[in-house]
């Protein structure tokens, strides 16, 4: 097929993408990234990464000053955005607005909002339709207050000037491997001693965008842990009153949400466990969920649980901090209980780029780590902990296979050693 019947091709199934399996669609957007690659040019391919951080940025800004919420508004009365009238929707500079508009308004009297939407239409956020007016595209509601994207583009604009830090950070430090969470680049970027959750304690609003950014489904097809584990099977205790699962660390609960929704008839106490600020900050649970301030490092106040659910949590923590984690809930477990870690399981090699970029991430603002399955397992055994199985979302038995960890969320089964 020539290159003019492939955009022939690719143009259609845009405008008539007809019904396709999660995997056909994974494979066309690895696809057509590839089809990038090869088609542009290095300088292209350089100023695409570069600038992507201007991308974040207008997006971060478009949240601030509000201007989704101010396009979704006039969409659903089926008007187009006009340029004035979004400027005093939002009380904003009209020239600010417009620098993230279009990417070739060139009139010296642009307004702010304007100066903003030129990026925001140049990723695809909103389509221009006069040098004057747009309108809202797929994206455009994705990133109105309080959805998941709005949440994740308040946090990541705060990463920016963590990842800016890297260089004079590892220079300093003679290009080591970040090994205290006190040091990190995310200290040395911001001038401060704390470590970077008790830094989050006092930016409120940054740290609500994480704790939603980690209620979000760990998993690329959007399953969770107990759609792929055998629940019912595996969790059972003989009284209601019985601890059945603790989550330890599990921010504002949605996983014992979603769990108890899909399980209802599940007996035994479900058991949140996060720091007293995240705690407070919960509004409303459905009955049978039990809150707790507990500090992971400090011994486990609930002694003899069937399950013990740590998600997402040992990748912000370097080895010696990790283990510390696990003897704490080692020594509450009995022989009965299971230990549930739920995180992305690198490969030995091929790591995909999404598994990478937040294993950077971990390393930039907590020294963290993601880990392979013998990392896991060497981990697992310095506490006194083994390994039974690794679960994954794709419906199939427990898999050793490092395939099928790269894309998808793993649930690693562990118990005391015998």
């Amino acid at each position: 097929m020539g290159l003019s019947e492939a955009i022939t091709s690719i143009n259609t199934a845009v405008v008539s993408p007809g019904k396709f399996s999660e995997e056909e669609r994974r494979e066309a957007v690895s696809a057509c990234e590839r089809l990038r690659a090869s088609l542009e040019t290095p300088i292209e391919g350089v100023i695409r990464r570069l600038f992507t951080t201007q991308d974040a940025i207008a997006l971060r800004l478009g949240v601030d000053m509000k201007l989704f919420d101010a396009a979704v508004k006039a969409s659903s009365s089926g008007d187009e955005i006009q340029i004035g009238e979004l400027s005093s929707e939002v009380s904003a500079d009209p020239l600010l607005v417009s620098r993230c508009w279009t990417k070739c308004l060139y009139e010296q009297n642009l307004t702010l909002s304007a100066r903003i939407m030129r990026l925001l239409v140049g990723i695809g956020i909103f389509k221009e339709n006069t040098k004057d007016s747009f309108s809202s595209t797929d994206l455009t509601g994705a990133y109105a207050t309080g959805s998941v994207a709005a949440t994740g583009a308040i946090h990541t604009a705060e990463l920016i000037r963590t990842f800016a830090g890297f260089p004079d950070y590892f220079e300093k430090n003679g290009f080591q491997n970040p090994n205290d969470a006190y040091n990190a680049p995310f200290q040395y970027a911001y001038g401060t001693k704390l470590h970077y959750f008790d830094y989050l304690a006092t930016r409120p609003r940054i740290g609500q965008a994480l704790n939603t950014m980690l209620n979000m489904s760990t998993t690329r097809s959007g399953l969770q842990w107990f759609e792929y584990f055998p629940v019912e099977a595996k969790l059972h205790v003989k009284s209601s009153s019985a601890p059945l699962l603790v989550d330890v660390g599990g921010g504002h609960g949605q996983d014992l949400i979603e769990l108890k929704q899909r399980h209802p008839a599940l007996p035994g106490r479900l058991i949140l466990q996060d720091q007293s600020h995240v705690i407070d900050e919960i509004t409303e649970l459905p009955s049978g969920i039990e809150t707790m301030s507990h500090d992971f490092f400090a011994l486990q106040p609930v002694p003899g649980a069937k399950a013990y659910l740590l998600r997402c949590v040992l990748q912000d923590w370097l080895d010696q901090h990790a283990r510390q984690i696990l003897s704490r809930i080692k020594d509450a477990m009995t022989p009965e209980s299971l230990l549930l870690i739920c995180e992305v399981v690198l490969p030995e090699s091929n790591v995909g780029l999404l598994p990478a970029r937040i294993d950077v991430l971990m390393m930039g603002l907590l020294a963290g780590v993601d880990r392979t399955r013998k990392q896991f397992e060497t981990l697992l055994n310095d506490v006194g902990l083994e390994l039974v199985h690794i679960w994954t979302s794709d419906h199939a038995p427990p898999t050793s296979d490092p395939s099928k960890l790269v894309e998808q969320s793993a649930l690693i089964e562990a118990v005391l050693k015998k």
